[in-house]
C-alpha cells in the first residue's frame, strides 16, 4: 500500500511539472482529424490547423508565445473562406481582417490604417487649413491603393468634401477648420489597381476645436 501511494504521488508531481510541448493532435469519434496544434513550454506556438468533418479545413495559422500571429484563415463547410486576417503586434498598428459571406462578398472589415497624425480634440488655429494623413499598413490583395471620403458632419450637416483616392497606400487631405467644435467622419477603404474594386470600409470620427 506505502509503494502504491508513493508512486501514485510521483505521477501526479511529474505531470504537473511536465511542460506540453510538440504537436497534439486530436480527432473526431469516427478517426477524422478535429485539430493540430503546436506547444512549447505550454503555450501554443507554431503552426495549428482546425478541421470539420471529412478533413476539410476550418482554421489555419500560426501561434507565437500563445498569441494568434501572420496571417488566419477561417473557412465555410463548402470550402469558401469566411475570413482573413493578418496580426502584427507592433507599436500603432491594429490586425487587418476582412469578414466574408458564404458567397465570397465581404460583409465586414477591420484596416490598420492607424491614428490620425493630429490628436483628436486637439485645438488648432480656424481658418488654417492642417493635413490629415493615413497609410494602409497592410493589405491581402496585390498592388493596394487608398481611397478616402470625407465628411463634415458638424451640426449634422453632413457635407461631402472629398472622395480621393491614391495610386500608393498613402492619402492625406488639408482639412479648413472653422471656429468652434468641427466634426468630421473620414471613410477610407481598400481598392485594386486592377479592377478600382472597393474592397470593404473603415470609419474614423474626428473631432477638433477651432479657436
Amino acid at each position: 500500500m506505502r509503494i502504491f501511494l508513493i508512486t501514485s504521488l510521483l505521477i501526479i508531481l511529474f505531470s504537473h511539472c511536465e511542460n506540453k510541448s510538440g504537436t497534439y493532435v486530436t480527432y473526431y469519434n469516427n478517426g477524422d482529424t478535429l485539430s493540430v496544434y503546436n506547444y512549447v513550454n505550454d503555450s501554443l506556438h507554431g503552426f495549428y490547423k482546425e478541421f470539420f468533418g471529412g478533413h476539410k479545413p476550418k482554421e489555419i495559422g500560426t501561434y507565437e508565445k500563445g498569441f494568434k500571429m501572420g496571417i488566419i484563415k477561417q473557412y465555410y463547410e463548402n470550402g469558401t473562406l469566411k475570413s482573413f486576417a493578418y496580426y502584427k503586434y507592433s507599436v500603432g498598428m491594429s490586425h487587418y481582417e476582412k469578414k466574408f459571406d458564404n458567397q465570397g462578398n465581404i460583409i465586414g472589415a477591420a484596416i490598420p490604417i492607424g491614428k490620425p497624425n493630429r490628436m483628436l480634440l486637439d485645438t488648432i488655429d480656424a481658418n488654417e487649413p492642417f493635413r490629415i494623413g493615413y497609410t494602409l499598413d497592410y493589405s491581402m490583395y496585390e498592388r493596394p491603393r487608398l481611397f478616402m471620403t470625407v465628411i463634415n458632419t458638424t451640426d449634422n450637416k453632413n457635407d461631402t468634401l472629398v472622395r480621393m483616392g491614391s495610386d500608393t497606400t498613402i492619402v492625406e487631405y488639408d482639412l479648413q477648420i472653422s471656429k468652434g467644435w468641427n466634426q468630421f467622419t473620414v471613410e477610407l477603404c481598400e481598392y485594386t489597381a486592377a479592377s478600382d474594386t472597393i474592397k470593404g470600409m473603415q470609419t474614423q470620427e474626428l473631432k477638433y476645436f477651432g479657436k
